[in-house]
C-alpha cells in the first residue's frame, strides 16, 4: 500500500542507526572499546555473501528470456501503482515560484523515483541509459 506515514518509520530507523552507531563504538568514540565483528542492525536481514559462482545461464538466448520475465514482472507492478502514485505525487505542493516553472513537480518527483530505483547516479546516466537502442527496441 502506497499510503505510508514515512515519518514515525524515520524516528525508529534513526534511532535504532544511532543505538548501532554506539554499540559500535562501545558507548565512547573512536576506535577504543571496539571488538571484533560489528553488532547487527536492529530490523535488517544480514545481507548473503556473493559466492564465486558462474552465471546459471547456459546460452545468452536463456539469459535473454530470463531478463525478459523479469521485466515483464515488473511492468505489471509499475502499471499496476503509477496511477496512485501520480496521484499522491500531484497532492505535494509545489515550493517554487510559479512564474519560472518549467516542469510539473509530479513529473520532477517521479523521475528523481526513476533515478533511486535503477540506481542511476545523474540525469545524464539515466538520459544515455533510457535513449539505448536496446531499449528503444523493447
Amino acid at each position: 500500500d502506497l499510503d505510508v506515514s514515512l515519518g514515525p518509520f524515520l524516528a525508529h530507523r534513526f534511532d535504532q542507526t544511532l543505538a548501532h552507531a554506539q554499540a559500535c563504538r562501545g558507548g565512547g568514540g573512536g576506535m577504543k572499546g571496539r571488538t571484533g565483528a560489528r553488532p547487527p542492525l536492529a530490523g535488517f536481514a544480514a545481507i548473503p555473501t556473493l559466492t564465486n559462482a558462474k552465471s546459471p545461464y547456459q546460452t545468452p538466448e536463456e539469459e535473454q528470456e530470463a531478463r525478459e520475465a523479469a521485466a515483464a514482472a515488473q511492468l505489471t507492478v509499475w502499471r499496476q501503482h503509477l496511477p496512485d502514485l501520480f496521484k499522491k505525487l500531484a497532492q505535494i505542493p509545489d515550493p517554487r515560484r510559479p512564474g519560472s516553472i518549467r516542469h510539473r513537480l509530479t513529473g520532477l518527483l517521479f523521475y528523481g523515483l526513476l533515478l533511486f530505483v535503477f540506481q542511476w547516479a545523474s540525469r545524464r546516466e539515466a538520459n544515455r541509459n533510457a535513449t539505448s537502442p536496446r531499449l528503444a527496441q523493447a
